[in-house]
């Protein structure tokens, strides 16, 4: 999780070998991700949040050109995920809505029931309907066995879908934490501007405080308990 511009998307692009990284190292399926990138494609199912198929050819077209390049894809399940999210294979990519799109963005993603699911912004376009779809969907990937790594802003949507969350905030992961944590990653958070750096080893110590981040002058906390005495700025 994180705003818009945190590095979400730039961290999925670098999981996938899209773009290299500078530094470090990361592995999926025990495969390192720069070395082993063909390898680990094979394990993947991937939707783009800036998804781009080809206009001029239709869904099902599609479908089938993707299923020779994936193998293990089962033409009774393809047909159940076409169905379920009332998607429109027989017409060209380039007529159908964002919404639909989507779908068919979704669906080439999921078809193949990969080991890991790597989502960026998933449910952009969808109608409330088709996202309660979407999400019982993917408890069912995970129910299999499935991994499923989502980009998303939406604190609620994040909390239906994922049994950890990260935010991550200027390329940096922030905080941590399972979603049924005690922890409140919906309770407010206050930004602390210090006039001495040091100063903030004091509000490490304070034990009302939840210590999130440290930058320079800057302190993120957020109260443990809600506190009469502090406004946010």
């Amino acid at each position: 999780m994180g705003a818009n511009g945190a590095g979400k998307t730039t961290t999925i692009r670098l999981l996938l070998n899209f773009i290299q990284p500078s530094s470090g190292t990361a592995s999926i399926m025990g495969k390192d991700i720069v070395k082993d990138t063909v390898e680990v494609k094979k394990h993947v199912g991937y939707l783009s949040g800036e998804i781009a198929l080809w206009p001029k050819v239709t869904g099902n077209e599609m479908f089938a050109y993707l299923s020779k390049l994936q193998s293990g894809v089962k033409k009774d399940y393809l047909a159940e995920l076409i169905s379920r999210f009332e998607a429109e294979p027989d017409k060209l990519i380039g007529e159908l809505s964002k919404g639909n799109r989507q779908k068919i963005g979704i669906i080439q993603a999921l078809m193949h029931q990969p080991d890991v699911l790597i989502l960026d912004e998933p449910t952009s376009g969808l109608d409330p309907l088709m996202q309660e779809v979407f999400y019982a969907t993917i408890r069912e990937a995970s129910a299999r066995g499935a991994a499923v790594f989502v980009s998303s802003h939406n604190l609620a949507e994040a909390q239906r879908m994922c049994d950890r969350v990260g935010i991550i905030k200027h390329g940096r992961l922030i905080h941590e934490q399972a979603v049924k944590s005690d922890e409140n990653l919906a309770g407010t958070t206050f930004r602390v501007v210090l006039a001495h750096p040091k100063d903030a080893e004091k509000l490490r110590a304070n034990r009302a405080l939840k210590f999130i981040s440290h930058e320079g002058h800057t302190v993120v906390v957020q109260p443990k308990r809600p506190s009469p005495r502090l406004s946010p700025s």
